[in-house]
Formats: structure tokens, C-alpha cells, sequence
């Protein structure tokens, strides 16, 4: 191997250090963008929609613009879940807990970084909003427009984000339906002596039986 031979290789050598190194510091240059960080408030590391404490929920409010109706429940000084709309009544307790628990946990499933209009996923006239109140004041709102081809999962707003996101519709399927179908406990009637039933007349001791 001549002196030339030499220097030229010593030169392609360096040349791809540099490009290593280069590559390293700035990866966006190897075609790798930094990724989209998941809405979250107080978290960028969580991939749930919201930063929600089931425990602490006090009040939710479901709009259905689909069907023109209003879903709106809250603990009462007594701790009990009382609806107020569409009509008064007291909720199911149960059911009320499996709301917090779910809207707690909702998880994102894609973040929606393409450039598009909020319309091309129905959210410029969003189908429903959600509004869920903690007792230490914080307040968490998002609006849902329509379903994704594959009917899986709803495009998403959360309050304050620029960016839709996906979130299963299994999970809010049932959160949306309070609206049409308030989860109002049937009271049970009171005891009456009106509406006991009359124990049947006994023959007398004294009178033989036919």
C-alpha cells in the first residue's frame, strides 16, 4: 500500500466519523422525528387522557348532541350520587363508581400528529363533551367526535390540547350512553298496610269443617 492509498483511506475514515457522530446528536437527520408527546397534564409519561383521581370525582356531565340530551350527577353533602338531568333521581352507586373508574383510565391509543382540519374527525361540531369535576377544584373537559374507519376507537379533544387523539370506544361507549340512559335507582315503594295482602279468613275453633 503506497503513501496515497493511505491518506485517502485515513480521510474516508474520519469522513464517516463525522457522520456518526453527527447522526448521534441529531436524529431527526436520519429520518427519526422526536415523537409527539401524549396529552396529559401534570404527566408527559402517562398515556391515559387524563391525570383523574376516581376517588376524588365529585360531579359528571355527559352532553349528547346526537340525541339532544344532558347526563349530570354529583355527591351530595350525604355522599350520595344524585342526578339532576335529564330527570332528578338518586344513582346507582355502583355504577357511578365504574364512571369514575373508567374515565380515570382512559387510555390514548394514537395522538393524531398529520396536519388536518378538526372537522375531517367531526370535532368542529363534536357528537358529545365530557366534564368531570374533582372536590380539590380541578375541572377536566373534552369533546368527542366521530368514530375511526374501523369504528375501534373515537377521535378525541381534551381541553387545552392541539392534537386529537384516539381512545377506545369500548371504553367510552358506556360513559356516552348515560345521557340516554341515566343510571337513576327505582325507589322502592314503602310498606303500607294498604298494601299488605289480607291473610285469608280461618274457620272458627268451633265450626266443623264441611
Amino acid at each position: 500500500m503506497n503513501r496515497r492509498v493511505a491518506v485517502i483511506l485515513l480521510v474516508g475514515i474520519a469522513v464517516l466519523g463525522s457522520i456518526a457522530y453527527y447522526v448521534t446528536v441529531n436524529p431527526e437527520a436520519a429520518g427519526e422525528a422526536t415523537p409527539t408527546s401524549l396529552y396529559d397534564p401534570g404527566s408527559s409519561t402517562s398515556s391515559t387522557l387524563w391525570t383523574i383521581d376516581s376517588t376524588q370525582v365529585t360531579s359528571v356531565t355527559v352532553s349528547d348532541a346526537i340525541n339532544g340530551a344532558t347526563f349530570s350527577a354529583s355527591l351530595d353533602e350525604s355522599g350520595k350520587w344524585i342526578v339532576t338531568q335529564p330527570r332528578k333521581g338518586e344513582a346507582d352507586p355502583n355504577t357511578m363508581s365504574i364512571v369514575a373508574s373508567t374515565l380515570a383510565s382512559l387510555s390514548i391509543n394514537r395522538t393524531i400528529t398529520e396536519t388536518a382540519s378538526l372537522a375531517d374527525f367531526g370535532l368542529a361540531a363534536p357528537d358529545y363533551a365530557i366534564e368531570v369535576k374533582q372536590n380539590d377544584g380541578k375541572v377536566f373537559r373534552a369533546t368527542i367526535g366521530q368514530k375511526a374507519v374501523t369504528g375501534s376507537a373515537y377521535y378525541v379533544l381534551p381541553e387545552g390540547a392541539t392534537n386529537a387523539v384516539l381512545v377506545s370506544s369500548s371504553s367510552l361507549d358506556p360513559v356516552l350512553g348515560l345521557a340516554a340512559s341515566p343510571p337513576i335507582v327505582t325507589p322502592t315503594p314503602p310498606v303500607t298496610p294498604e298494601t299488605l295482602e289480607p291473610l285469608p279468613t280461618l274457620p272458627s275453633p268451633g265450626t266443623p269443617s264441611p
